[in-house]
């Protein structure tokens, strides 16, 4: 998430892109409850909150949720964008190190 809001908050500014997430994670939320207790600044995505859900549930359900945010967050600036920012988006997530996704799981204590 740290790298996909870096990447598209300088075409979009910080309040289109807050406005963006904050609705998608209010979709993901209604299929998973787990992601309910994220919620978005102006810094991007708070995940202090979450720790307590996560928890509790199956790493797959995790897996699956934040497979849901990921798409949905891409087709949706892709719709708003005309797909402009899509190659660059994908590019950024190719380029998330597999340490840099450890020390996420860390945070979130998957």
């Amino acid at each position: 998430m740290h790298a996909l809001w870096s990447r598209a908050l300088t075409t979009l500014g910080e309040i289109t892109l807050a406005a963006i997430v904050d609705r998608v994670l209010y979709v993901a939320s209604e299929r998973y409850p787990l992601l309910s207790p994220l919620s978005v600044d102006t810094s991007g995505v708070r995940l202090d909150d979450i720790r307590p859900s996560v928890d509790e549930r199956p790493s797959r359900t995790l897996q699956d949720a934040c497979r849901f945010v990921l798409i949905e967050l891409l087709t949706v600036i892709g719709n708003v964008t005309a797909e402009i920012l899509t190659p660059a988006l994908h590019a950024k997530l190719s380029s998330v190190g597999s340490g840099q996704a450890n020390q996420l799981a860390d945070k979130v204590g998957a």
